[in-house]
């Protein structure tokens, strides 16, 4: 008699279940774009998505296969639904058994607001204070209320859509007395703003009293190196007659002006403030009833006359630069006292003067399309005040980039709509806007045709303009020829060659 003891046998078996890890089971509020990812699972050949919107269903998608771990559905899912999915690993024994199925559910989409309705003042209402505010309910989906004043109906000439994001608005000065103002409240957000929204009025009171104090503007309470020749400048009081005007060089002074009557909204002095000094200044409105009481007094100091400023130093192009582009901005350090820049720009083979004592009072200049490629340019910045100008400053030289075009292009797309290569990009075209191109088939058919190709709107991606009838829109897999047509003066020529569909 003998025994013996058998070995397990190594045979092969369909793979195990993968586990579905985004969308989470019983999600919501999923983009309408999500992609579907799962767990690798070790034996297996690929997995079999499916797709619909029942357990079980398969509208969307029937068992197809997918080599990787994720899967992106060829359109947008639709708004506020739920979906059923299933993945199948498989292998050449066969498909895993028993996996799971999970569901999850789109997001709604934003939609415009509703609108708001005006709380205060009430439509038609009259006797309304000055210095109201226009109040209105909350919108729950609003991001804000676009708010529009004006004494005619649809007119904005006092708010023109300004926006607010709370529920209430006051003017930043009262309203005019015995005038009926028109006020719509818009409430908007990301997508839109409402329509049809309702328009209200109200009249305002009639005062008999006296003037409201006015508020100084100009200059600034405690500001600093005002001009000897400025302005005093007020808001208005609607029911003021006039303003006595008061300054002096300590708090409640006069020796300069003793209660002026003026009757706009400005003073400016017979003669000029004196250098670096504090000068006070009070502006109380009046009328028939009385003057305003308890109005604030401003206080400034005067500049100290300055100076014709320091030079600059140009920050670009450096000083014999070479390649710079000719959609170039050149820039240079800040000033201190300077009031702006004369900029003078000299191309140095012909003489001619691009620009000459341009005055810039930023801290650079757009060159685009005042220069030629491939020239020497010189190019000077001089500071100046109204002392004068800067002194002795120098120049700098630089040379702008050669106009050469050499396109670069892929060999192949694969216009699958997976965003990899789902266009031909013909790098640097964009420089060169004023193009043709064109692609043809093996049989020197051109099967498509553009202007103006830019790598964004203007794009081949597989599709046919021409010939249609030949096999609808979208061409089949094989090699194409393509031609680009430079069509500027400056790069014209034509280039050639060949690239691949592969779907």
């Amino acid at each position: 008699e003998i025994s013996f003891t058998t070995a397990a046998a190594n045979v092969p078996t369909p793979p195990a279940c993968a586990t579905i890890t985004s969308p989470g089971n019983g999600a919501t509020d999923i983009a309408l774009d999500a992609t579907i990812t799962w767990t690798a699972v070790s034996d297996a050949d690929g997995y079999y998505v499916t797709i619909g919107t029942t357990s079980g269903g398969n509208e969307l998608l029937d068992g197809a296969s997918v080599t990787g771990t994720s899967y992106s559905h060829a359109s947008d899912f639709a708004e506020n639904t739920t979906y059923y999915i299933s993945v199948g690993p498989y292998n050449s024994v066969g498909e895993a058994t028993g996996c799971a199925e999970i569901s999850f559910t789109t997001e709604t989409l934003a939609t415009v607001p509703d609108c708001t309705t005006i709380t205060f003042p009430g439509n038609g209402a009259t006797d309304i204070a000055l210095d109201a505010a226009i109040t209105w309910t909350a919108v729950s989906d609003a991001d804000g209320y676009y708010i529009t004043i004006g004494t005619s109906s649809g007119g904005n000439e006092l708010v023109d859509a300004v926006s607010v994001t709370g529920t209430s608005y006051t003017h930043n000065s009262d309203f005019a007395e015995n005038t009926t103002y028109f006020v719509s409240v818009v409430s908007f957000n990301s997508v839109g703003e409402a329509e049809g929204c309702a328009e209200i009025s109200f009249t305002t009171e009639t005062l008999a009293t006296v003037p409201d104090c006015t508020t100084i503007t100009s200059p600034g309470n405690g500001a600093t190196d005002v001009a000897l020749d400025a302005a005093i400048t007020w808001t208005a009081v609607s029911d003021a007659d006039g303003y006595y005007v008061t300054i002096g060089t300590t708090s409640g002074g006069n020796e300069l002006v003793d209660a002026l009557s003026v009757t706009g909204t400005s003073y400016t002095h017979t003669s000029d403030f004196a250098e670096n000094t504090t000068y006070f200044v009070s502006v109380v409105p009046y009328n028939a009833v009385g003057e305003a009481a308890g109005c604030t007094e401003i206080s400034y100091t005067t500049e100290t006359l300055p100076t014709p400023p320091d030079c600059t130093l140009i920050s670009f192009p450096n000083n014999q630069n070479n390649g710079i582009p000719v959609m170039s901005i050149i820039s240079w350090q800040e000033v201190e006292n300077a009031e702006g820049y004369y900029v003078t720009l000299t191309q140095t083979s012909s003489g001619e003067a691009v620009l000459s004592n341009q005055i810039v009072f930023e801290m650079s200049i757009d060159l685009s399309g005042k220069l030629e490629y491939g020239q020497e340019y010189e190019i000077s910045v001089i500071p100046f005040n109204g002392q004068g100008e800067a002194e002795t400053c120098g120049s700098s030289l630089f040379t702008t980039e050669s106009l050469d075009f050499n396109p670069k292009t892929k060999y192949g797309i694969s216009p699958n709509g997976d965003g990899v290569n789902d266009f031909w990009e013909i790098e640097g075209i964009e420089s060169f806007p004023d193009n043709k191109v064109a692609v043809y088939n093996r049989w020197g058919d051109k099967v498509f045709e553009v202007e103006s190709y830019d790598n964004q709107l203007n794009v081949f991606e597989g599709r046919a303009s021409r010939l249609q009838y030949l096999g609808a829109g979208e061409l089949p897999e094989g090699t194409y020829f393509f031609e680009i047509q430079i069509l500027s003066e400056e790069a014209k020529g034509k280039y050639r060659g060949f690239l691949i569909i592969k779907r």
